[in-house]
């Protein structure tokens, strides 16, 4: 298997989305790397400029996935994306985590429990309105993109983890990291 080498310096950690992707056109990477890197790749601010969005679009097709759609809720600050790979029939969405100075930290601060009624128990209150607000768009994208895919794959970091993991208690994937 092909190993990924750990960046430990400061850039990486704080500032995941100046980095390049470490994909490459040539090598082929299991859907867990694919998960790991797409969780860092929800970092791109994508919805804020054209060339953001060109360059997260570019990391993707280098691993053979069509240009994303951006999952966008401004109520909640709520960012990710989703995308397809045709060859293979894999389905990717990956949730941004908290960014600071955004909404985020808002929904990071709601941190009373409150019943998850899609599922069982109780979570989180941020995560759950969090998830709640971006849940349509991604059953929309997936009746509308994603009707045969093979696998699908929910991937986020930190705030986007727990959306990923709220997202699927109620849309079962084939993988979550």
């Amino acid at each position: 298997m092909l190993s990924i080498d750990y960046n430990p310096s400061r850039a990486a950690l704080y500032t995941p989305e100046r980095l390049d992707t470490i994909f490459q056109p040539s090598l082929s990477y299991s859907s867990l790397q694919v998960a790991i890197e797409s969780a860092r790749l929800a970092y791109f601010r994508a919805e804020e400029s054209r060339s953001q969005y060109e360059r997260l679009s570019k990391s993707l097709a280098c691993i053979g996935f069509e240009a994303p759609t951006l999952l966008i809720d401004a109520g909640t600050g709520t960012e990710g994306f989703a995308a397809r790979r045709a060859s293979d029939a894999t389905s990717l969405i990956a949730f941004r985590g908290t960014q600071p100075g955004s909404k985020d930290i808002q929904i990071d601060l709601r941190a009373n429990p409150v019943a998850w009624a899609e599922k069982a128990g109780r979570v989180h209150a941020g995560f759950a309105a969090a998830s709640r607000a971006i849940l349509p768009q991604v059953k929309q994208w997936l009746a509308q993109k994603s009707g045969d895919a093979r696998e699908l794959i929910f991937t986020g970091h930190s705030l986007g983890a727990a959306i990923a993991t709220l997202a699927a208690s109620v849309i079962q994937p084939s993988l979550l990291v």
